[in-house]
């Protein structure tokens, strides 16, 4: 079970940091690739803006979560299976609560016409 939470965080992770490195930059809305709701998609101010917000915040908690599960299997010899099992399977909780959490930071930032 250890190794698929671990394997879980740095896939994710990856994910992460790829989806961040292709969101920040994406300015052309009839790409397959971005951030796509209603309210980005509204003109391309709004879309670039929701792409740069999202993209960056991504690759901050992809970079952060692939720090922290490498570190974690680092230390795996020193921690027991079930403090390790249980440290990983927080992580892949934060991965996901951090992700929900800059879409909606994103929203907000998108209805405040920031």
């Amino acid at each position: 079970m250890l190794e698929i939470i671990t394997v879980m965080n740095f896939v994710i992770s990856c994910m992460l940091l790829l989806g961040g490195l292709l969101m920040k930059g994406q300015t052309d809305r009839s790409s397959g690739i971005g951030f796509k709701t209603a309210r980005a998609m509204e003109n391309d101010k709004a879309f670039t803006l929701a792409n740069r917000t999202c993209g960056r915040l991504w690759l901050l908690v992809g970079m952060v979560s692939f720090v922290l599960t490498a570190a974690l299997t680092a230390l795996m010899t020193r921690l027991s299976g079930k403090t390790e099992q249980c440290l990983q399977a927080v992580l892949l909780i934060i991965q996901i609560i951090a992700t929900v959490c800059s879409v909606v930071y994103t929203e907000m930032k998108l209805k405040k016409g920031e």
